[in-house]
């Protein structure tokens, strides 16, 4: 089964491929261990935290990407990882149904947090490090609030299926990403629902969320999208401002033109975008055109920005961390 076909079952659930068997049997059969398939750089740009197939956990060096820490974290897929605010504790949900809290600083084990009879598809802390919040898919999807220190369950929402959730850069909208095409903005302080913003493609291959940047004055949110696809929404009216696409996007061929992280450049006049196959495009927004498109040196099965914008991290399928600074030429 594709590397990348089987990172994308992990991220958005049985329901969107009706192959939930064929899933099992790979996971169970385990067939590519050193796969990627979340990263997240610390906030304070120093570290890069990737989950893998096989439910490991690697720190690496955010200058040079070389493995600092390696924890046996899970039994199953590590779909998502979150930093702490401070950088100093790491955030892990996975199929194996927990929540787990690290210390980074001394390289141990916190909490195990147990989410039977759920799994957890997205996790991310609260600005002031004090809850740590999960989003699911399939059946139980609602949105949990957790004590960061305790473990314990505070409060539950529901809400729509997740893949990724962004927090507005002045800490006052939580966005979720739903892979049905909707942006759901939640209040940052009581996480209820302030609107859904749709697209108009919905129930489209080729036309679902699944990576979130945010302008940095918080009034604009860009999805990157299964097809390659970006969009741009206005937060006030909800409306979409723009459409990026290439010329030669492909809604069924997924395994390659999947979004795998976005994040807006140079006060916001660029958008740059990572796709499953390794190819790092830059946009115009004004124009909503390409203005470069440079090839990776390998494909990114996940992949993240530092906190500045200035670097990308990716890793494919060797536990090796690749780290490139802008410009690229």
């Amino acid at each position: 089964m594709n590397r990348v076909i089987r990172s994308l079952f992990i991220l958005i659930g049985c329901w969107l491929f009706l192959a939930t068997s064929s899933l099992n049997n790979a996971f169970a059969q385990n067939e590519r261990p050193n796969d990627a398939i979340s990263m997240i750089w610390s906030p304070d740009g120093q570290l890069i935290a990737t989950g893998y197939e096989d439910g490991i956990i690697t720190i690496s060096d955010g200058l040079s990407g070389d493995t600092l820490q390696i924890f046996i974290a899970h039994t199953n897929v590590v779909i998502d990882v979150a930093w702490s605010p401070d950088s100093h504790q790491l955030a892990s949900v996975s199929m194996d149904k927990t929540l787990r809290l690290w210390d980074v600083l001394q390289g141990t084990l916190s909490k195990i947090v147990s989410m039977t009879p759920d799994y957890a598809s997205t996790v991310i802390w609260s600005p002031d490090g004090k809850r740590i919040i999960t989003g699911g898919i399939e059946d139980s999807h609602n949105l949990k609030v957790w004590d960061a220190k305790a473990g314990t369950l505070l409060q539950e929402f529901k809400a729509g299926s997740s893949v990724q959730m962004k927090w507005s850069p002045n800490g006052e909208i939580l966005a979720l990403a739903n892979p049905t095409g909707i942006i759901e903005l939640r209040d940052g302080k009581t996480l209820e629902v302030i609107k859904f913003m749709d697209d108009p493609e919905l129930g489209g291959q080729g036309y679902d969320n699944y990576q979130l940047a945010w302008k940095a004055d918080s009034t604009q949110i860009t999805a990157g999208k299964l097809n390659g696809m970006l969009r741009t929404w206005d937060i006030s009216t909800g409306k979409i401002l723009s459409t990026f696409a290439t010329d030669d996007s492909n809604p069924l061929d997924f395994k390659t033109t999947l979004i795998m992280a976005i994040s807006t450049i140079n006060n916001d006049t660029k958008l740059v975008s990572v796709s499953a196959d390794g190819r790092l495009r830059t946009w115009d927004v004004a124009s909503s055109r390409i203005e470069q498109t440079v090839q990776l040196t390998d494909a990114a099965y996940a992949a993240a920005f530092s906190p500045d914008t200035s670097k990308i991290a990716f890793a494919s399928t060797d536990r090796v961390i690749h780290i490139v600074s802008f410009p690229i030429s």
